[in-house]
């Protein structure tokens, strides 16, 4: 496993996560959606004034995780990022000891070699920092690679909720998982 490191992002860090976001989400979803509904949905979330409203929330915050020079698997060293909510920040009303991973992406180049449990990690410190007792998120019932993944991870599905993508409605399985 490389040498790896977290930046917690701040409002300087936009353009970098904004090219992230958009690059990780289109990688992992173009394909599966209509073009229309894909754009739609690329330009609401990804928007500069939605991410920028988003870092300025005190109850989200996103992570940056960076790959430490020297490693020859990555041509770039930014490979990953998380957001995760708390309070009225997530996307669901949940208990106040519920903290939500609403985002948890990897570059391509970066999938399956060990980076997506350091982020799972990372998400349970940042938890437990904060006292809460269960993480949880949603992922689309058709990501089927991603289910397995947290299933290892200790996640176990609750319930579902809608994700709306451009104008298509998805489902979502609800996934948590106690961190006491």
């Amino acid at each position: 496993m490389a040498n790896f490191n977290f930046k917690k992002c701040e409002l300087s860090d936009l353009s970098t996560l904004r090219k992230i976001s958009i690059e990780t989400f289109t990688n992992t979803y173009q394909a599966e959606n209509t073009e229309d509904n894909f754009k739609k949905h690329i330009t609401k979330t990804f928007s500069t004034s939605q991410l920028t409203k988003e870092l300025l929330n005190s109850d989200t915050a996103f992570y940056l995780l960076y790959s430490e020079p020297g490693y020859r698997e990555s041509r770039k060293p930014l490979i990953g990022y998380l957001k995760l909510n708390e309070g009225n920040a997530q996307t669901e009303k949940m208990q106040e000891h519920c903290y939500e991973v609403e985002r948890i992406y990897l570059t391509e180049e970066s999938q399956k070699k060990g980076f997506g449990r350091i982020l799972i990690k990372k998400s349970i410190e940042v938890a437990k920092a904060k006292n809460k007792k269960e993480l949880w998120l949603g992922v689309w019932d058709k990501n089927t690679a991603a289910i397995e993944f947290y299933k290892k991870m200790g996640f176990e599905e609750f319930g579902t909720h809608n994700f709306k993508l451009g104008d298509e409605d998805q489902v979502d399985l609800m996934m948590k998982m106690q961190i006491e």
